[in-house]
């Protein structure tokens, strides 16, 4: 089972293949429980989906849709960043306030470079109480684009999140880089 409360997941497939530049993931969701409705769509309805099923949503207004869709993006890409107050902004659109993270202060940025761009986000011990290596973990997101983020900065296109650089045709990153789409990384040091 995946998941924690009342909406498990009981089946659930997932693959990855590792390519020379990235990771892909597919995840297949079980069916719905029943057909949707063809009841027609709003795009003016304030509401934006409504449960069909036990695990089956319809999603009434797709503009509406999409843009939480992207406001969502927008903050997880900002708390991967250690940006947890400017992700709050993000939060209250989504009317998702985590009590947690309303005291959490923005993170110092520290800043990494590696053959796909500049990254800025935020650096941790990794299992500290070993203490005999000094390994560390480094999530950050593309730095032009944590830029337009915390800024909030119009014209991104689509006004969707897009990452600054393609990833094919790049050198291959050691096992240790790892580069979203999604313009974040994961960094793991020390080894």
């Amino acid at each position: 089972m995946v998941g924690a409360g009342p909406r498990q997941v009981v089946t659930v497939v997932v693959a990855t293949c590792l390519l020379d530049n990235s990771t892909e993931v597919l995840v297949l969701d079980p069916p719905p429980d029943k057909p949707d409705d063809d009841r027609p769509r709003d795009e003016a309805s304030e509401k934006v989906s409504e449960r069909t099923g036990k695990r089956s949503w319809r999603i009434s207004n797709p503009k509406a849709f999409r843009e939480r869709t992207v406001v969502a993006e927008e903050s997880n890409l900002l708390k991967w960043a250690g940006q947890f107050q400017t992700a709050t902004t993000r939060d209250r659109r989504l009317e998702r306030i985590q009590p947690a993270l309303l005291d959490m202060p923005n993170a110092p940025l520290e800043t990494k470079r590696t053959n796909v761009g500049i990254f800025r986000g935020v650096e941790q011990p990794l299992f500290p109480a070993l203490g005999a290596r000094d390994l560390r973990i480094f999530t950050g997101v593309e730095e032009e684009l944590l830029e337009s983020l915390i800024h909030e900065r119009p014209g991104r296109p689509g006004g969707a999140v897009q990452a600054g650089g393609d990833l094919e045709g790049r050198p291959p990153m050691p096992a240790t880089v790892s580069v979203s789409r999604s313009g974040s990384c994961m960094i793991i040091e020390g080894f």
